[in-house]
């Protein structure tokens, strides 16, 4: 059992980091490379200090907001200065975003914080 919930973190860790390489490479042809960078740098940061760094602090980013992802509440989540709106020019290029692009980039942030959310629980399981 044990061996199992281990195997499935590491998964479910993998599934979390491969999807995050999506949305930014994704990402960086919506939003200013720069800022885009910005956060790649600092989620590669967080993985050198530990394996789940980057979901870590992924999650508790975005918990407070989970709501507004999914809601696709653009409002507050505009507003909620996390690190992926911090930057004014990630907000302005978001509002200039078509709907269908939003769509998908609402997609990556929810399956993110649905692999975030998978791995906080086997982590406590095991």
């Amino acid at each position: 059992m044990y061996q199992n919930n281990t195997d499935d973190k590491k998964q479910t860790l993998k599934n979390f980091d491969d999807s995050m390489k999506l949305l930014l490479t994704e990402s960086v042809k919506f939003f200013p490379v720069s800022s885009v960078n910005r956060i790649r740098r600092k989620y590669k940061a967080l993985n050198i200090l530990r394996k789940d760094g980057s979901l870590t602090y992924f999650m508790n980013e975005l918990m407070p907001f989970q709501e507004s992802v999914f809601n696709k509440d653009e409002q507050t989540f505009l507003e909620s200065k996390t690190i992926m709106v911090e930057d004014p020019k990630m907000v302005s290029a978001w509002k200039s975003l078509d709907d269908p692009t939003k769509e998908v980039m609402w997609k990556h942030l929810q399956v993110l914080y649905c692999l975030g959310h998978q791995y906080l629980q086997q982590k406590n399981v095991g």
